[in-house]
């Protein structure tokens, strides 16, 4: 039976022409050969023409031909050579991996896109042992250049900001954002995250980096403002923004803990250094096999991390100052006992930064509760008799304070959207932090939610808000209903009651029982219809970050510093690549705020697995 032309087209418009039928063959005039145009390795083994002024590709084994459009890719010329019977056997094996096919373009953009994920340097493209790994699994892939990269990197920029673009032209509720500063370890520059946080329609807590913007010295407040306030206005955000999270911890320590500082960072000064202090650990038969790590001062977290480290260390340090000359920092019994006492204190904040640490979860709810624990501990900090941490307390309590006053309302608001505790929360803690004047406050936050429950009640009533046409289409629905004199009689009968609003209805509703399963932004979601105006405020007040964690945890693989093999490409690039890999990401996770869920390591993650001893070789 004569072969029969495949095309990729519907079976209805296939013109099928038998190749043994020459009657149904072109005229030699009508049959011309067309220039070739490599776009695939399909044409290596189809040769185009045209029949009748249609273009067709002609396997050069068997004659099969298939028609060619600009709507038809390569694929069925591509499958078909898989199984062309008359295909020889030197070409069977060309470019086949897995049963599948090659394409150069495909290849091309997996690997851009495995630098940008996984920060591998663009010169990967030029090491010899991956050109040769990557020749032996794909001998026809041409090997692109670290430009051709960088344009590709480009490219990929441009359209996942598009992207981004749209999607948050889109969403309806209001944007926080989050900011971080980043320094490069070996120019010094310093670049501006800045990332985006709202709550989508299907209720799920969604992060977006929108820069990683280059930063000029002096980084002060006016350099800082007006790179925040030309991203705004480059995405459209002005009047969608709820609040603005900034990065500002407290150095307040002093020189309480410097010699401890001053002994780690002898310890990890080189690679002697390290080495020496492995051997004395191993010597003291210390069971810590933790590496040392230097802080950044300004962050408690770092440095509770470093001291603890550093304590379990200890007899370590003691030994080396016996046999190292050069060390003369190590740290007096004093000033040991200063840093236990500093490391017990600020077990507290790192805890709590910890639990704000999650984006894939609201935390603004949870803030009022943390920081009146901190607040409260504070000033029983200011009591102690260890005049380091009182001062220590003292110092913070100024600071805290600042900020307290600013923000204790809203976030006071914040916390009763969480149905666990409501206004209750508030009622709580306030009194334990204000006393006699607790019930001034209290009604201070009372009031606040009462006047922003009003403002977004005038906004949703607006005639062409989108829930009073909804309510317009279920009238016309039921006026030629049976029901309808249900909806008359209900009418009638609650004229004589007093009509609640939905927020004395919610604050008058029992409360959930206090499980750490519960899903907070599930109850907003299925409680839409009963609490339409609080549901409303509940997505934009609960989208809000209570740190600069979620801009921190999009660029940390290396700490706060910019990767080495990165440090020195120009600052446009390095901001397509930062905010490429975020992008990706949460591309890859379903659009959410995923960052923090990624444990693929990356070059600068990567260490030995401790061994015997406990110690990690060099």
């Amino acid at each position: 039976m004569a072969s029969q032309i495949e095309e990729n087209l519907p079976a209805s418009s296939t013109n099928a022409i038998s190749l043994d039928d020459e009657s149904q063959m072109p005229s030699q005039p009508d049959e011309v050969k067309l220039k070739k145009r490599r776009y695939s390795r399909a044409w290596d083994h189809f040769e185009p023409m045209k029949v009748k002024g249609v273009p067709y590709g002609a396997c050069k084994y068997c004659d099969r031909r298939y028609k060619i459009s600009r709507n038809c890719g390569t694929k069925s010329m591509l499958d078909h050579m898989l199984k062309c019977p008359n295909r020889p056997r030197d070409a069977q094996n060309e470019g086949d991996t897995g049963g599948g096919y090659f394409d150069q373009h495909v290849s091309r953009k997996q690997l851009v896109h495995a630098i940008i994920l996984h920060e591998y340097p663009l010169s990967i493209v030029d090491h010899v042992g991956f050109r040769n790994f990557v020749a032996s699994l794909q001998p026809m892939f041409k090997m692109v250049s670290r430009n051709t990269i960088k344009n590709d990197i480009i490219k990929i920029f441009d359209n996942l900001k598009s992207q981004t673009f749209m999607l948050l032209e889109k969403v309806t509720s209001r944007i926080a954002i989050t900011t971080d500063m980043w320094t490069s370890n070996s120019n010094k520059k310093g670049f501006m995250a800045i990332t985006g946080h709202f709550i989508d329609d299907s209720w799920r807590l969604q992060s977006h980096i929108l820069r990683f913007a280059y930063v000029p010295a002096p980084h002060d407040k006016d350099a800082l403002c007006g790179a925040l306030v030309n991203c705004l206005i480059d995405w459209n955000l002005e009047r969608k923004l709820s609040t603005i999270t900034v990065d500002n911890w407290l150095k307040v320590i002093g020189d309480s803990i410097s010699k401890v500082r001053d002994s780690v960072l002898y310890w990890i000064g080189s690679a002697g250094r390290i080495e020496r202090f492995e051997e004395a650990a191993l010597l003291v038969h210390c069971s810590c096999y933790k590496k040392l790590e230097y802080d950044c001062p300004t962050r408690w977290n770092s440095t509770y991390l470093m001291l603890r480290v550093a304590i379990e260390y200890k007899e370590v340090f003691n030994k080396l100052s016996l046999t190292e000359t050069n060390y003369k920092s190590y740290p007096t019994g004093e000033q040991w006992s200063n840093a236990e006492d500093v490391f017990d204190k600020l077990k507290l904040f790192y805890h709590i930064t910890e639990q704000f640490s999650g984006t894939q979860y609201p935390t603004s709810s949870q803030y009022f509760t943390k920081v009146c624990e901190i607040k409260l501990e504070l000033e029983a900090w200011v009591k102690e008799l260890n005049p380091l941490i009182s001062d220590m307390a003292s110092a913070m309590l100024l600071k805290f304070k600042k900020y307290w006053d600013d923000v204790h309302i809203l976030m006071g608001v914040a916390a009763i959207f969480d149905p666990r505790y409501k206004m209750r929360l508030v009622e709580f803690f306030l009194p334990l932090i204000y006393g006699e004047e607790a019930s001034t406050k209290i009604q201070e936050v009372r009031s606040n939610w009462y006047d922003l429950f009003q403002d977004y009640m005038s906004k949703l009533s607006a005639p062409h808000d989108s829930l009073a046409s909804s309510s317009s289409e279920v009238t016309s629905f039921t006026q030629g209903d049976r029901l309808s004199s249900f909806d008359r009689f209900v009418a009638s009968t609650g004229a004589t009651v007093e009509k609640r609003s939905e927020l004395d209805m919610y604050l008058e509703e029992d409360l959930l029982p206090r499980t750490a399963s519960f899903d907070n932004l599930s109850w907003w979601k299925t409680n839409g219809l009963k609490f339409p105006t609080l549901q409303k405020m509940a997505r934009d007040l609960l989208a809000i970050p209570v740190s600069s964690v979620a801009s921190e945890s999009a660029f940390s693989t290396s700490g706060r510093l910019i990767s080495p093999h990165r440090s020195r490409l120009h600052p446009t690039i390095l901001e397509d690549l930062m905010c490429d890999r975020t992008w990706l990401w949460n591309d890859l996770n379903g659009l959410t705020s995923t960052v923090d869920q990624v444990s693929c390591p990356t070059l600068l993650d990567e260490e030995d697995e401790p061994d015997s001893s406990g110690l990690s070789q060099l």
